[in-house]
């Protein structure tokens, strides 16, 4: 047995309790949306208008007085002009209070937001993926994508599917929250890197780094799964001996 047939243990290790955690708490925890958010989940058949809280009541006021026009007249005495209705089936206004859901829709809205950015920006997804149900499907997907292949990866069966999916998994997710929104709004260091101060602190006191090294790492642990194999003590080698996993592995 060599000391390469041991470390892919601990990199299966690392893969799966961070893609296990992620998928379980896109699963089980909630966040707070109102408005277009709402209004965008309520498109895609997440939430209903009828089960949205109310707005806070306003101070009661008195309206002022309204004199009527004539008949078929506005107040200007223009004739009134019919507009068609909307065609969009839900309005920001319809959601003024706040509405709990899965945070796995939080990823729905970001696919759903960069396949229709501001106008002038370029998408970062295809007009399609943001249609429909589309960013609901896509959502669940990467969710349950985390859930499965994090589990095979702690288990070592299909190790390297399980970590190729995971690497793309995690490629989407740094295009989508680093990258593509560099991008966008045109603050970028060598044409794609968020233009960040190198040692800069956030809000909140961390390095405003440490997100994209932190996916930047697990793509890296992926990839090297993927290469290396699963190593000693996997359902791969039991299952596919001398096949699946020849390499640095099976190295003595």
């Amino acid at each position: 047995m060599s000391s390469s047939s041991i470390a892919p243990l601990f990199l299966r290790f690392a893969l799966a309790v961070t893609f296990l955690w992620a998928g379980f708490g896109k699963l089980l925890e909630t966040m707070p949306v109102t408005g277009k958010d709402a209004a965008l989940l309520a498109d895609m058949g997440v939430i209903s208008k009828e089960n949205a809280p109310a707005a806070k009541p306003a101070a009661e006021t008195k309206p002022p007085a309204e004199t009527k026009p004539p008949e078929g007249k506005t107040a200007e005495g223009k004739s009134p002009v019919v507009t068609e209705p909307q065609t969009a089936k839900h309005a920001a206004s319809d959601f003024p209070g706040e509405i709990r859901v899965r945070r796995v829709y939080g990823v729905a809205l970001v696919l759903a937001h960069g396949a229709a950015p501001e106008q002038g920006r370029m998408p970062l997804v295809p007009a399609k993926l943001g249609e429909g149900q589309w960013p609901v499907w896509l959502a669940w997907t990467s969710a349950l994508t985390e859930l499965i292949a994090g589990l095979f990866a702690l288990v070592g069966l299909l190790t390297r599917v399980a970590a190729t999916l995971l690497a793309g998994t995690m490629l989407s997710a740094i295009w989508l929250t680093q990258f593509g929104p560099a991008i966008q709004s045109g603050q970028t260091f060598m044409g794609f890197l968020p233009s960040h101060p190198a040692f800069g602190l956030d809000a909140a006191g961390n390095p405003v780094f440490v997100m994209l090294f932190w996916q930047l790492s697990l793509v890296c642990i992926a990839l090297a799964l993927a290469f290396t194999g699963p190593g000693l003590l996997s359902f791969d080698r039991a299952l596919f001996p001398g096949k699946a996993h020849k390499g640095a592995d099976d190295e003595e």
